[in-house]
């Protein structure tokens, strides 16, 4: 149960962190009480003493500790049900069931026609479980590392697709550069990976229909890991005069938007995945890379018009910053590195410069 953060509060925990930490300052931020200090004595389980002593008080406990350099994050203690992520979740449940097929089969924005919606499940599922493990990829990392982060946002969306994807809220900020990157990459690494389940077992039986005239269709450059897994997978190429349709495979479609969302995520831009990552790899180099990919984003709005729009709220949002982790001057050890080089290889394997 959380308690309001009034002065008598905050000398309650202080009192109570004290016993363990010589206390060098604070800040409080809504109802959470950020602390630097360092140890005071020899106890070894001082970290397990506290929290159960917090506890009491209705407060719940982050450690980072560099050497004797302690930082608390101490917030109220969970208690409530998180209702916004639930409805959010519960509306782009919906959205993702309806909308797509809508817009698809009727050419309206919303049909409530539940048949439809237990036709296009190939598409739904696919598409949320992959949303899902994005987010819990996130979350779970950022907790083994101890970062407070909230439950993920889900964005329900009168698109193509239902949604415009979900995001995580941090609550306290990264430790080092070793912890960003692994909260960054493995979200994306994770919807990939059951992304490329989905691929695979879509193009494993295929529908293919003969081609549109050029007047007519759009034709869509694959990302590397389709063409990889089609020429895997496919027993005959697919005949000549004949193509593959997304609205006619709906869970190619599913692991097709799966792979866009990776991608886009690991651009290195700002405070996206591939942001995160990016500065934890480099960074004094950061601000160049994310400049870079803005302006490769708006010469390749000549091909596909979507991403100046996209370099727009890029720019209009994020406008290129990162803010420091509390050491950044923590070398990052080689596993990080190659954690951080494999989530650039995904990039590579789900890049298209035509999303939709």
């Amino acid at each position: 149960m959380s308690r309001e953060l009034t002065t008598e509060t905050i000398e309650q925990v202080l009192a109570v962190t004290g016993r363990y930490l010589t206390v060098d300052g604070y800040f409080t931020r809504r109802e959470e009480i950020n602390l630097r200090g360092s140890l005071s004595g020899g106890e070894t389980d001082w970290q397990r003493q506290l929290s159960s002593e917090l506890m009491t008080l209705g407060f719940a406990l982050r450690v980072h500790q560099n050497d004797t350099v302690v930082h608390l994050n101490i917030y109220p203690a969970a208690g409530k049900i998180p209702w916004l992520n639930v409805l959010l979740f519960a509306a782009t449940l919906v959205s993702v069931s309806f909308i797509p097929a809508s817009i698809a089969e009727r050419g309206k924005l919303f049909v409530l026609d539940f048949g439809l919606m237990v036709k296009w499940l190939p598409f739904s599922i696919p598409l949320l479980l992959i949303l899902l493990c994005h987010e819990f990829g996130h979350y779970f990392a950022a907790r083994r590392r101890g970062i407070r982060v909230s439950l993920p946002y889900f964005l329900p969306a009168p698109n193509i697709i239902g949604t415009f994807g979900a995001l995580i809220k941090s609550k306290s900020p990264f430790p080092n550069r070793r912890d960003l990157l692994e909260v960054g990459a493995l979200g994306p690494i994770a919807g990939f990976a059951v992304a490329l389940v989905f691929l695979a077992l879509a193009l494993s039986d295929i529908t293919y229909r003969a081609s549109l005239p050029a007047t007519e269709a759009t034709t869509l450059i694959e990302p590397l890991v389709m063409r990889a897994v089609l020429f895997l997978v496919q027993a005959e190429p697919i005949p000549k005069g004949y193509d593959i349709f997304l609205q006619d495979n709906l869970m190619l479609f599913a692991a097709w938007v799966g792979m866009v969302v990776t991608m886009i995520n690991l651009l290195p831009v700002g405070q996206l995945d591939g942001g995160h990552i990016a500065y934890a790899l480099f960074p004094q180099r950061h601000k160049r890379i994310s400049w870079a990919i803005f302006f490769l984003l708006l010469a390749m709005g000549f091909v596909w018009i979507g991403w100046w729009l996209f370099a727009a709220l890029l720019y209009i949002v994020m406008r290129f910053r990162h803010p420091p982790t509390l050491n950044d001057q923590r070398p990052l050890e080689t596993k990080s590195k190659l954690l951080g080089w494999l989530a650039i290889l995904v990039f590579i394997l789900t890049f298209t410069p035509i999303p939709f």
